[in-house]
C-alpha cells in the first residue's frame, strides 16, 4: 500500500514538473517571437530611411528598392504633406515630420516615422502589401522623389 502511494505522489509531480516545462517554454517562444518581430519592423524602416537618405545626395540618380514588410502592415504610405492627406489617420499628423506611416487593415497607424524631405507625385503613394513592395527613389539633390517600383 505504501508503495503504490509513492508511485502515484511520483506521477503527479512529474506531471506537475512537465506541465510547468510546458508553459514556461511557451512564454518564452511567444516572447522571442514578438521580439524577432519588433527586430524586423526596425530594420525594415532603417533600410527605407537610410536609402532614402543616400539617393537624395546622387541628383538625378535613380534606383529601385524591393523590402520585405513584415507584420500585420496592409499598407505603406508616403506623404509629402500629411495635413493634405485624403485619409484622416495620416492627416491627423499635420504639423509633425513624419510622412511614412504603416497602416493595418482598417487603415489604422501601426508606426510612423520622418524619412527626411520627400517629394511624392499627388502628395501621397500609399503601397498595398502584398509580402513585399518595390520603390523607385530619385534624387533631386535637397529632396528624394518616391514612385511605385
Amino acid at each position: 500500500m505504501k508503495g503504490q502511494a509513492q508511485t502515484v505522489f511520483l506521477f503527479i509531480l512529474i506531471a506537475l514538473i512537465i506541465g510547468l516545462v510546458v508553459l514556461f517554454g511557451y512564454k518564452a517562444v511567444s516572447k522571442a517571437t514578438i521580439g524577432a518581430e519588433d527586430i524586423a519592423m526596425t530594420t525594415f524602416i532603417n533600410d527605407i530611411e537610410q536609402d532614402v537618405n543616400s539617393v537624395r545626395r546622387l541628383r538625378g540618380s535613380t534606383r529601385v528598392f524591393t523590402y520585405r514588410v513584415p507584420g500585420e502592415t496592409s499598407q505603406v504610405c508616403f506623404v509629402t504633406d500629411p495635413g493634405a492627406s485624403s485619409r484622416p489617420s495620416i492627416g491627423s499628423f499635420t504639423g509633425t515630420k513624419d510622412n511614412f506611416f504603416l497602416l493595418e487593415g482598417q487603415g489604422l497607424i501601426v508606426q510612423s516615422t520622418a524619412l527626411g524631405p520627400i517629394e511624392v507625385a499627388g502628395n501621397e503613394l500609399c503601397i498595398p502589401i502584398l509580402g513585399k513592395i518595390k520603390v523607385k527613389l530619385t534624387g533631386k539633390g535637397d529632396v528624394t522623389l518616391i514612385e511605385q517600383g
